[in-house]
């Protein structure tokens, strides 16, 4: 009852804070009130009495902040004179008799709200609602997203009206026009995705910026290819079941998600392995992904089979993007085999990694022939 009424006792008030289909009993009054409504798909609210004897009272009907253009309010069919700002009340009174029917509009339009650290990143909402940008079904398959998939926007400055239009016979749905790079996207309320690829939070764009990005995605997309040429093996790291399948073992190791990436650590010493399938005899590569804001006491080993092949330190390297290092493996340490156990070791008091992604590759080619 408090959370979408409250009676403001000697006030004589009651008090309309939210809106959802309701029904409350005012017991000290003896009145039912009954709140029908579509709401948030639509944009009208009724409000029906049902009472024994006609009562007096205040009701207070909450002015929501994102209604602009002001709401339209009849009693029993007559428009009444409303004069409210955004987030107040318009106050109605009245003695109240069984039947009586308030009807309230509150006209949704679409605006945007941009991140207060990123004036350039911003939500989407019609209304009360924030919209996620739909970027379609889950996909198990990490390849499956590429560079470029969350579109970005090229507004020109233009108001969110010119550019977001409804969706024909689906409600509170709309779709970019003209905008969208390097597509358009659908746009429904963030509370009905489930199963779905979405981001609620989309960049603005210039089209010297597009033109800068879309040969950054073209480059991206080519190094994809490279690499998944010359890849033997792919550890999702962080994952339950690609770690069980590469036997993952570790003592102070945690794994968790930065970025929108899983990653894995060891801390204060600890270590954590895996198994990664190699060529028998032939070279490899282990390709690491590290996030290059990380700091202070990140020093560790990288081991193959009980061997250390390099000692990595975080400190920094790469600020404010993921960057990768590509250690190789001896071909005597793939000798008569087909799997090699990797190892992160910590150093006494510090972390190893966080690693954010991990892969086997076969030697590059290009570079041989260039040697």
């Amino acid at each position: 009852f408090a959370d979408l009424y409250a009676d403001t006792g000697d006030a004589r008030y009651l008090r309309l804070a939210r809106l959802i289909p309701s029904e409350v009993r005012w017991r000290d009054r003896g009145v039912v009130l009954r709140q029908t409504t579509a709401f948030p798909d639509g944009d009208t609210v009724t409000l029906t009495f049902t009472n024994d004897r006609p009562e007096t009272f205040t009701l207070r009907v909450r002015h929501p902040h994102w209604a602009h253009r002001g709401i339209r309010i009849a009693i029993n069919g007559q428009a009444q004179t409303v004069d409210s700002e955004p987030s107040s009340y318009v106050e109605l009174r009245r003695a109240w008799s069984s039947d009586d029917r308030v009807t309230i509009v509150l006209p949704m339009t679409l605006r945007t709200e941009s991140m207060p650290d990123n004036l350039k990143r911003i939500g989407i909402f019609y209304g009360p609602t924030l919209l996620a940008a739909d970027l379609g079904p889950v996909d198990d398959n990490p390849e499956a997203v590429q560079p470029g998939f969350v579109p970005v926007l090229l507004t020109d400055d233009r108001s969110v009206t010119d550019w977001v239009k409804p969706v024909s016979g689906r409600a509170s749905t709309f779709r970019t026009d003209g905008v969208g790079r390097p597509r358009e996207v659908e746009l429904v309320s963030f509370f009905r995705l489930h199963d779905r690829r979405y981001t609620v939070y989309l960049d603005l764009f210039t089209q010297a910026d597009w033109t800068r990005r879309e040969a950054e995605i073209r480059a991206e997309q080519e190094r994809e290819q490279r690499l998944a040429a010359r890849t033997l093996d792919v550890l999702r790291i962080g994952e339950m079941q690609p770690e069980r399948d590469h036997q993952l073992q570790g003592e102070k190791t945690s794994a968790g998600e930065a970025f929108g990436r899983k990653w894995r650590h060891a801390v204060d010493g600890g270590w954590f392995s895996f198994e990664m399938k190699v060529e028998p005899g032939r070279p490899a590569e282990l390709l690491c992904t590290y996030w290059g804001s990380d700091a202070g006491p990140r020093i560790f080993d990288v081991l193959v089979n009980g061997q250390r092949i390099a000692t990595q330190r975080l400190e920094n390297n790469a600020p404010g993007r993921f960057f990768d290092v590509a250690y190789t493996i001896p071909e005597k340490l793939t000798r008569d085999r087909e799997r090699v156990t990797v190892r992160f070791q910590a150093h006494p008091g510090a972390t190893a990694g966080g690693l954010f992604d991990v892969r086997m590759l076969r030697p590059d080619l290009d570079k041989e022939t260039n040697l």
